[in-house]
């Protein structure tokens, strides 16, 4: 699963219980070391992400042509081999007037390490992969950096993710839509498995979220009912859910936007103290002035946001043919119980900085997200 998220980028300093540096061997004494930090989208939207490096005598990796090459440790910072290793094997950093290309992540994390007050409180833009990582009998997603650049002015914060998302007649949840216009959708997607060695499918939950759709507004409903379509399904005229799939799985490429924090609430003038609701009844303040103090619980998921309807996906969701009872044999079930092999695979430590605020965008680009 590939993203790019645009954001305030936090570190937490290194006196911290949670350092944006880690140093320290793997159980082989290959010296590695991390580098981790915040990018908040906005001010309720936070998402962690880390670039982990280690030193090796051989570097496996791709060339331009997509076959596979080895670039041995002393040779990775030769110009002809880093512009012969593919880019999406490389780590790019540009916070700088010098952008850096890097063969080994550990030399990547290194500048960074080496440059962080160069994107602490910067807006800068992270591109890389969500990986689902196993520990103690539970799939969590974490953000691997790939790619680090200094944000523009034209660059509006946010997140986008893309992947190729599985799914069936039975993935469509339907118990919340009546009541809160979100459709729960819980389909798989197919990644790489490191104890398996082998991609495998793995669950997914994404969410349609039209709560912020006005039902009496034509283009509203029409957009509603158009991506619905392009899962095979549709829009009845009571404002329902039919769902058209057949008994195999479909596959469509999905871009989501993802969230992490706490939600803004709608709020009255019981909600307000008496001296807020006195400053509302003089003029001094309006409702919406304390609108943003006012959070729910934190949740984190992903949210439906578009499609990529190019090549065989142009008329939407594709019936791959296969059978769930195939897809079964390949569904990945971590084991409950699971040993940590060595301190690489510690879960992301999050920043301690916490600040929420609600992030006021409603228009038409951003009605699902």
């Amino acid at each position: 699963m590939r993203f790019r998220i645009t954001g305030d980028c936090v570190i937490n300093n290194e006196a911290s219980k949670n350092p944006y540096v880690r140093t320290g061997k793997t159980k082989n004494g290959d010296a590695y070391e991390t580098f981790s930090c915040a990018i908040k989208a906005a001010k309720n939207n936070t998402v962690f992400a880390e670039l982990f490096g280690m030193k090796s005598d051989t570097i496996h990796t791709m060339d331009s042509d997509n076959d596979k090459i080895d670039v041995s440790w002393e040779d990775r910072f030769d110009d002809e081999v880093v512009a012969k290793v593919a880019n999406y094997k490389k780590n790019v950093i540009n916070i700088t007037d010098d952008r850096k290309e890097f063969v080994a992540a550990y030399d990547a994390v290194k500048y960074l390490v080496e440059n962080v007050d160069k994107v602490k409180g910067q807006r800068i833009i992270i591109t890389g992969q969500v990986n689902k990582h196993v520990y103690q009998g539970k799939i969590t997603d974490r953000f691997q950096i790939q790619n680090v650049y200094l944000a523009t002015e034209d660059d509006k914060n946010g997140f986008k993710c893309t992947d190729m998302f599985y799914f069936s007649k039975d993935s469509f949840d339907t118990a919340d839509w009546r009541e809160e216009h979100k459709l729960i959708i819980n389909g798989w997607i197919k990644t790489y498995i490191a104890e398996e060695k082998k991609n495998m499918y793995v669950p997914q939950t994404i969410i349609f979220d039209c709560s912020k759709v006005d039902w009496d507004n034509k283009k509203h409903r029409n957009r509603v009912n158009y991506i619905l379509k392009q899962m095979k399904c549709n829009l009845t005229d009571d404002n329902k859910i039919k769902v058209s799939v057949g008994k195999t799985i479909y596959a469509i490429p999905v871009e989501l936007t993802y969230f992490n924090g706490a939600q803004a609430e709608e709020i009255t003038l019981e909600d307000l103290s008496p001296n807020q609701r006195e400053a509302i009844e003089l003029g001094i303040k309006e409702l919406k002035d304390f609108a943003s103090n006012v959070y729910g619980e934190r949740i984190t998921e992903f949210k439906l946001k578009d499609f990529d309807l190019t090549g065989d996906y142009s008329e939407g969701a594709v019936d791959t043919e296969i059978k769930l009872s195939e897809l079964e044999e390949e569904l990945f079930e971590p084991k409950k119980e699971e040993k940590l092999d060595d301190i690489m695979n510690k879960p992301t430590q999050a920043v301690d900085n916490d600040d929420t605020e609600e992030d006021d965008d409603d228009d038409d680009e951003d009605l699902f997200s």
